[in-house]
């Protein structure tokens, strides 16, 4: 089994990424193809935050899944690749460095100064003191 998550024995059309052996810079995923969904494909490109938001820049995107907190400026610019498609981005992270730029995009005024507060009731969580 696990021989099928091995790039070298990939039968669909892949890049290798570089700086981290064995690691991926996309894969083409064929997908439909039966009753009325014509046959596509998709590229899933993979990217690091290291490596900076003008890594980000210039593709058009149809999606985007931030799956650790990214810095504002590669969320920002993660947001912007799929303007043009009206596509979508998914982050999906715990907030492990706090009330963060990008933690604050997602709470309102009023949820920012509940928890201030300490009174997060609104959120759906109870804060414990001491």
């Amino acid at each position: 089994m696990g021989h099928r998550h091995d790039p070298r024995r990939c039968h669909c059309p892949h890049n290798l990424g570089r700086g981290a052996p064995g690691a991926l810079d996309s894969v083409v995923v064929r997908w439909g193809g039966g009753g009325d969904v014509q046959a596509d494909e998709s590229v899933l490109s993979f990217k690091s935050y290291e490596r900076g938001r003008e890594k980000w820049q210039g593709e058009t995107l149809h999606g985007v899944w931030f799956d650790e907190e990214p810095p504002l400026d590669i969320y920002s610019e993660g947001l912007a690749r799929t303007n043009a498609t009206g596509g979508i981005t998914t982050v999906t992270f715990t907030p492990l460095l706090g009330m963060s730029d990008v933690v604050l995009l997602f709470l309102s005024a009023t949820e920012v100064e509940g928890m201030a507060r300490g009174d997060a009731g609104c959120l759906g969580v109870r804060l414990s003191s001491g």
